[in-house]
């Protein structure tokens, strides 16, 4: 990417930020900041941070995300149970968001 292309990209989105946001690479879960910028014709150079290492400790294991993943489930199961047998309408459309919330992160419908 030239230079000029990327600036105008910079220019772009500067205009529908309402506050100078923090400039960084990366992805959304583990961006990284841009910690400078400099010149060595014919390249221009961004240079960021190292990335963070993450102990093993920091990640849930299998076995917790399984429980999460069962418990997600059963809430589910018990969401559908009121949605479908409740007369209270406040009931039945609280049931209907938590599906509507919980049924993306099993990532199909049960």
């Amino acid at each position: 990417m030239k230079t000029s292309d990327f600036l105008e990209k910079l220019k772009k989105i500067d205009t529908t930020v309402p506050f100078d946001a923090e400039l960084v690479i990366g992805d959304d879960w583990m961006p990284q900041r841009v910690t400078g910028l400099y010149h060595e014709p014919p390249h221009t150079f961004i240079k960021v941070e190292s990335p963070t290492t993450y102990d093993e400790d920091d990640f849930i294991t299998r076995e917790e995300q399984k429980a999460t993943r069962a418990a997600v489930m059963m809430a589910l199961q018990e969401a559908k149970k009121i949605a479908e047998n409740s007369t209270c309408d406040a009931s039945t459309q609280s049931a209907q968001t938590i599906i509507t919330w919980l049924e993306p992160i099993l990532g199909k419908k049960n």
